[in-house]
Formats: C-alpha cells, structure tokens, sequence
C-alpha cells in the first residue's frame, strides 16, 4: 500500500463428502465445507520496530446424515407410514431396528433410519498482533492472540426408534420397544481465549544466545444464550442444588502464567557444534470437556411406550415427545453434567535438549531428547445412587449419574458409593536423530 505498509491475503475452501453402505439397504453419508479467510499487514515504523496483524475467518460446515438405499427389489417405506403427520421430516428421524444379531453364525442387525440426523457448523475469529523491537543485542517481541468460536449443532427436533426381535414381528407390526425423543433449539454459544506475551531474544556473546518469555492465558468457560446447568454446593453432593440458569460452569482462574525459556550455545564455531535446550508451559484451553450436557437435562425428553402403546406405526397421540422438565419444580428424571466451580484448566511442561553438529557445507546430524508432562489433567467422577435421599428427593435420579471433572477440591469419595478416576501425569520422553545433506 505505501513503503512502509504490505498488505496480503488468502482465501480457501476445501468442500468434501462420502457415503458408504453400512447396511443392506442404508449407507452413511458424511459431508464437510471448510472455507478460511486470512488477511494480514506488515507495518514497517523504522529499521527496528515491525509491526505484524493478522485476521482470520473460519467456517466448517458438517452434516451426516442416513440414507435408505432400494436393494434387492425392496423399496423404502414410503414417509406417510413412519413419519407422524405432525412432524417436520426435514427435523425428525425415525429408525426401524432388527435386532437379529448372532455374531457365531455372522448375522449383522439391520436398521433402516429415515429424515435429519445432525448438523454442526463451527466458525472461527481470530486476531492476531505482534510487535517486534530490536534494542542493541535484545529482540524484543510483544502480542496479542485473541480468538472466538462459535459452535452450533443443529440435530434432529424428535427421534422415534421401533425395535423388533424378529423378521415375524416386524411383518405382523409388533415391535419390542418403541421410543421417542425430544431436543430443544441449541442457539449457539461461544467460546473465548484470550493470550497476551512477551519475549526477549539476547544474543548475549558470539557464542551464547538466550530466548525468554512469558504469556498469559485468559480461558473463560463458555457463554452463550442457552448453558449446561450448574450445581450449587457441590462438595457436599447431599445438599446440592441446580445453579439459577446461565451460571456459568465454573469460575475464570486469571493465574494462568506460562513462562518459557531457551538457549542456545555454540561450541565450536570451527566444527559449527550448537547444544540447545528450552523448556516451556502450555496451557490447554479445557472447553472440549465443557460441551458435555449441551443436550441433556432440561434439553432432551425422553419416553418409552408400553403395553398397547407398542405396534408399528404407533398412534400419533403416544408419539408426542416428552414435555421439557422445569428446573423450577424437582425431582427431576434426568442425568447431569457438572464441573468442580474450582476448575483448573490442565497445562503440559515441555522441554527439549539437542546437540547438532555440521559436517561440511551441507551436512548436519541432530540428536535430540523431548520430554512432556502433563498436570492437572481433567477427569471426570461418576456418582450413582449416592444417596436414597439425594437420589429421590434432589434429583429424582434412579440410575442417572452426577458427573464432576477434575473434582480435587471435594475431598475423597467413598468407593461404595463412586467410581473414581484419579488425575494422572503423563511423561513420554522421544529420542531421535536428524541427518540432513
């Protein structure tokens, strides 16, 4: 644009798609739209001060879907017999199951699913601003990495799922179980990070050049219009009670410090030999976990028909899903999702240590050792039937579970009542040798 200012870009898209028979008379279909928008600038102010902004747009459109396939004369039931005349076939699926499955004599099940399975669309912003200063023998480097997701799933309205035993019973209509399923609109929610750093690079001799640095990590838990329920008091799951709706799942820790540092020592200029060494902390942004419960309790219904309820196609009146449980008014018959309010996001240390040594002009063998551990790694407590009194009167769970991650302020969980998995360190040191000529 001027002399001291570049401007540049990149636009690409990478649309795909697949489908394969997975039974008789049914293939999968999978399809992905990958579209990224990159624009950037260069700002030269002087021979020692460069500026660097960067801005990116990511979208990724997925969907998969089942699809019913004539095979061998058979055709697919047409919509007017499974489809409930008060459904959207574009936001409903309904699945006929033949459980005939005997592995000794290598006979599959077969299933025939019909109508929307699910949709997901991520999109991604991202800015990102470095600025490098050079001072005598320092490299100075100062930024900012922001970045926002915004994840949607966009699945079925209703489901209805018959199951039959037998090929008889699936000619004469009576099926075994028959089920129906409901879920809310998910509108969205979003994921934010925030990352501020500094580095110095000091070329302290010919021989000796140091690299340190620190960033800050800012991993708020989600937000959003529609959010996972939280408890309230926890640590004494007998008293525990739902969270007003929005809270958030657990509180931001601000003393996410990560420091870095490395070196870099010449031995011989002559026989070109360099010993490196660095270390580092990497936080994890820890919301992977965080989408549990997107679609459970108070989201989803479930109800499963009994006695004269039972046949195919079912009435129309006993194929109404569930209404939505109210949180204002328990016990309530659902499963839950909950995080430790204490939340510490999990970090890795890393290091590495390597010796390279040139031979000639275009020769080099580097032997290097990489090691990593991680910390405060999530896991996850499940609780069943903790209490009859819990159970019944603060929950109204039969078989449901409480599920907490990372739950080490709590204290020890007796072993009748939970099955716990313990945090753990993972070291997995590498070794290697890198010959280039």
């Amino acid at each position: 644009m001027t002399k001291g200012v570049s401007l540049f870009g990149r636009w690409n898209a990478a649309p795909s798609s697949q489908a394969f028979r997975a039974f008789a008379s049914q293939e999968n279909y999978f399809a992905s739209d990958i579209q990224t928008s990159t624009l950037g600038s260069n700002q030269i102010f002087s021979s020692k001060i460069v500026n660097d902004l960067r801005f990116n747009f990511s979208n990724n459109d997925g969907a998969f879907e089942f699809r019913g396939l004539a095979a061998d004369g058979a055709v697919s039931p047409p919509d007017s017999l499974i489809f409930p005349s008060f459904v959207d076939r574009n936001n409903t699926a309904v699945s006929i199951q033949l459980s005939t499955q005997n592995n000794a004599a290598n006979v599959s099940s077969a299933n025939l699913t019909q109508g929307k399975t699910v949709k997901t669309r991520q999109r991604q912003f991202q800015i990102v601003d470095t600025l490098s200063v050079v001072a005598g023998n320092h490299q100075l480097k100062f930024g900012a990495d922001y970045r926002r997701l915004l994840p949607r799933f966009d699945s079925r309205s209703i489901s209805i799922s018959y199951v039959f035993a037998t090929p008889a019973s699936r000619a004469s209509g009576v099926p075994t179980s028959v089920s129906v399923q409901g879920f809310a609109p998910n509108p969205g929610f979003r994921v934010e990070n925030l990352s501020l750093f500094g580095q110095d690079t000091w070329r302290v001799d010919r021989r000796l050049t140091l690299t340190y640095g620190l960033r800050w990590e800012y991993n708020p838990p989600l937000s959003g219009e529609r959010l996972p329920f939280s408890a309230v008091g926890l640590e004494n799951p007998l008293a525990a009670t739902l969270a007003p709706a929005g809270a958030k799942q657990w509180n931001t820790d601000y003393k996410n410090f990560a420091p870095r540092v490395g070196i870099a020592y010449t031995l011989s200029e002559k026989q070109t030999a360099v010993v490196r060494a660095g270390f580092g902390v990497y936080y994890d942004l820890g919301t992977g976990t965080a989408l549990h419960g997107f679609n459970s309790f108070p989201y989803s219904s479930s109800r499963t028909l009994t006695g004269s309820q039972i046949r195919f196609p079912a009435n129309e009146i006993d194929l109404q899903p569930q209404p939505f449980l109210d949180t204002t008014s328990p016990p309530y018959s659902s499963s839950f999702v909950f995080f430790d309010p204490n939340l510490k996001l999990p970090y890795t240390l890393q290091w590495k240590v390597s010796f390279e040594k040139g031979f000639g002009k275009n020769q080099t063998v580097t032997v290097s050792y990489v090691g990593a551990q991680g910390r405060k790694l999530l896991r996850a407590e499940q609780l069943r039937n903790y209490n009859a009194a819990f159970v019944r009167d603060r929950f109204g769970l039969n078989t449901g579970a409480l599920i907490t991650v990372n739950p080490a302020v709590f204290g020890p969980t007796p072993a009748q009542f939970a099955s716990t998995t313990p945090a753990f360190a993972d070291f997995s040191p590498q070794a290697g040798t890198r010959i280039e000529s």
